[in-house]
């Protein structure tokens, strides 16, 4: 369920969204914006994530859009990342300390090692 459109909200209804029910408890602001990896945010309340208030209108399953995506590998030794293509096509592969790729697809279809670095740009 989406945080509400208003600033009443708590850091556990936002745990509670972000995290099974099991397993909300005893997180903090910076393990919900890392759960959140930068997707569901309503671009007016978006800010610098830094803040509670950044999740007001927050969706944790925002409507499939195709969104250009870099994965970029972080870690000393290579990760597996996949995807589907435009046309439901999987891809996957594996990143190697150092390199990236960059792709047109659902936010929703990506698949990468938490060592990746996702990073989620305009529509494509």
């Amino acid at each position: 369920m989406p945080i509400p459109d208003r600033n009443d909200f708590s850091l556990r209804s936002v745990a509670y969204e972000l995290f099974n029910s099991s397993s909300f408890s005893g997180k903090n602001l910076a393990d919900c914006f890392r759960a959140a990896r930068g997707i569901g945010f309503d671009s007016r309340y978006k800010g610098n994530l830094d803040r509670l208030s950044n999740f007001q209108n927050f969706n944790k399953n925002p409507p499939s859009q195709y969104k250009r995506i870099t994965l970029e590998a972080g870690s000393s030794s290579p990760q597996p990342y996949g995807y589907n293509d435009k046309s439901g096509r999987p891809i996957s592969g594996m990143l190697y300390p150092g390199q990236f790729v960059s792709f047109c697809s659902k936010v929703e279809d990506v698949d990468a090692h938490s060592s990746i670095s996702i990073n989620i740009g305009g529509d494509c």
